[in-house]
C-alpha cells in the first residue's frame, strides 16, 4: 500500500507519547478547576487586546504571495488571517480563528517580521505558526497549568510532562516550517536566530549574520558535551538545539520527500529513522525528556528506590514518582518487582547500600562518565522531591553512589540548585 508522505507523519514520537500522559491528567484538572475550561475566553480577550492596536494584511499583494506559498508546501486549505501591530520586541501570536470558520488560524506578528526576516525566513516563521493550529498544540491550558500552584500530589508530575510535550511540539513545528519554506534549513536557521537576537539583514554591513548559523551550531556541541548542563525549564528548546535539528533533518527521507509517495513500509522506517535521529540531538540537552536511555544500565531504577528508602521508607508520592520516570515495558515491571522484594524484606540502611553498591558495580562495568550520570542524577533528584521536600539522607544517598564517579559533594550540591527539581 502507498501513500504520499505528510504533516502527521512529522509529528516527533516525544510529542505523542508525552500527550498520551498529560491528557487524561488535564482532563481531571478540567473537572475540578473551572478557570482551565475558559480557554476559549481568555482567546477572545486576547485576540480584541491584540486587534484593537493591529491591522489585518490579507489583502496586501506581497502577504497574498506569501499565504499562498504555504499553503501550497503544506497541502492544505486552511483559511490563514494576518494582523500587523508594533512591539518593541520580535513578537509572532498564533490563535484559532472565528467559531464559526474550524479552518482559520490568525497569525499576528510585529514589525519586525518584515523589518528583519528575508522572504524565506517569513515562511518558516510561519509555517511553524501553522503547525501548532493544524496539530492541535493550541487545544490545552498550558500557560494556565504551568503557572498555577497546584499541589505535587494533585498533579502527579504533570508540569515537567508539560514541558517536555511543549518542548517535542515546537521541534514539531520546526519541522513543518521547514516544509514551508521549501526546506530552506539556512534561512530556518537565520530567522530563529534573528527572532531571538533581534538583528537584522541591515547589520549585514558591520556584523555578518549568516558565521552565525555555525556558531549556534557549534555551541550546541559545547552544551551536549558539558555534563554539568542542563536545559532551562522552559517550553521551548535552547536555540541551538532547534538550529542543530533543523540542519540535521534536511536529508531524512520525510523531509527530503515531503509529499512524495512511497510504500507503507518505507515511511515506517523513514520515521524511525528520522525520530532516532532527533532523540539524539535531544538527549544530551534533554535526557529527561527521554528516560529509556538509561534503563540498560539498570542504574536509574535501583537508585531511585535507594533514594526513596533513604528516610526510612517508600511513601505513594516517590513510588509514583519513579514509575512515571520509567518506560513501560514487561522487562522494566519484572525488574522493578525484583527491587521491591528485595527492598520489602530488608527495609533498612542495609539495603539502601547494597542497591548503591549494584548500581556503582553496573557503573563501572560499563565505564560510565560524568556525562552520562550528570542527566541519572538529576532524575533521582525529582525522586527525592516527589514527597515535596529533599532530605538529608536523600542526598547522602545521591552522594555515596556519585562519589564513586568522582563528584564531590560540592558538584551534586551545584546541581541541585542548578536543577530545582521542586519546580517540578
Amino acid at each position: 500500500m502507498k501513500r504520499n508522505i505528510g504533516i502527521q507523519d512529522l509529528r516527533v514520537a516525544l510529542e505523542e507519547k508525552y500527550l498520551k500522559k498529560i491528557k487524561p491528567l488535564i482532563n481531571s484538572l478540567k473537572k475540578n478547576y473551572d478557570f482551565l475550561n475558559e480557554q476559549e475566553h481568555r482567546r477572545d480577550v486576547e485576540f480584541y487586546s491584540l486587534i484593537s492596536h493591529s491591522i489585518c494584511i490579507n489583502e496586501h499583494y506581497a502577504i497574498k504571495y506569501l499565504l499562498g506559498r504555504v499553503k501550497k508546501n503544506l497541502m492544505t486549505d486552511i483559511y490563514i488571517s494576518m494582523y500587523l501591530h508594533q512591539s518593541t520586541v520580535f513578537n509572532v501570536t498564533c490563535l484559532p480563528g472565528n467559531k464559526n470558520r474550524s479552518k482559520e488560524v490568525l497569525i499576528f506578528v510585529s514589525q519586525h517580521f518584515f523589518n528583519n526576516l528575508s522572504e524565506d525566513e517569513q515562511l518558516a516563521i510561519v509555517g511553524h505558526e501553522v503547525a501548532h493550529f493544524m496539530l492541535g498544540h493550541l487545544d490545552y491550558p498550558v500557560h494556565e497549568i504551568l503557572n498555577y500552584p497546584f499541589e505535587l500530589e494533585e498533579i502527579n508530575g504533570l508540569k515537567a510532562d508539560l514541558l517536555a510535550w511543549s518542548k517535542a511540539c515546537e521541534i514539531t513545528a520546526d519541522m513543518i516550517g521547514l516544509v514551508a519554506n521549501d526546506f530552506n534549513f539556512k534561512a530556518y536557521s537565520t530567522a530563529i536566530i534573528k527572532h531571538f537576537t533581534g538583528l537584522s539583514d541591515s547589520s549585514n554591513s558591520t556584523f555578518n549574520i549568516i558565521p552565525l548559523v555555525e556558531l549556534t551550531l557549534d555551541q550546541y556541541d559545547q552544551m551536549a558535551n558539558d555534563p554539568k548542563f542542563e536545559g532551562s525549564a522552559s517550553t521551548h528548546p535552547l536555540i541551538p538545539l532547534r538550529v542543530k535539528i533543523i540542519n540535521s533533518v534536511t536529508k531524512s527521507l520525510l523531509i527530503k520527500n515531503y509529499g512524495e509517495e512511497f510504500d507503507e513500509e518505507r515511511i515506517k522506517r523513514g520515521k524511525r529513522e528520522y525520530n532516532k535521529l532527533i532523540n539524539d540531538l535531544i538527549k544530551d540537552i534533554y535526557p529527561e525528556m527521554l528516560p529509556g536511555i538509561f534503563m540498560g544500565s539498570e542504574i536509574l531504577p535501583t537508585m531511585a528506590y535507594a533514594v526513596a528508602l533513604s528516610d526510612g521508607n517508600i511513601d505513594a508520592k516517590e513510588e509514583r514518582a519513579i514509575k512515571r520516570m520509567l518506560p513501560k515495558s514487561k522487562s522494566t515491571d519484572k525488574y522493578l518487582q525484583k527491587i521491591l522484594e528485595k527492598v520489602n524484606v530488608q527495609p533498612n540502611k542495609d539495603t539502601v547500600q547494597e542497591l548503591i553498591n549494584d548500581s556503582i558495580e553496573v557503573g563501572k562495568r560499563n565505564k560510565f562518565t560524568q556525562h552520562t550520570l550528570v542527566p541519572i542524577i538529576r532524575v533521582l533528584l525529582v525522586v527525592a522531591a516527589s514527597d515535596d521536600e529533599i532530605v538529608g539522607e536523600e542526598l547522602e544517598t545521591i552522594y555515596c553512589f556519585a562519589k564513586a564517579f568522582g563528584f564531590s559533594r560540592k558538584e551534586i550540591v551545584t546541581i541541585l540548585k542548578i536543577h530545582n527539581p521542586i519546580h517540578y
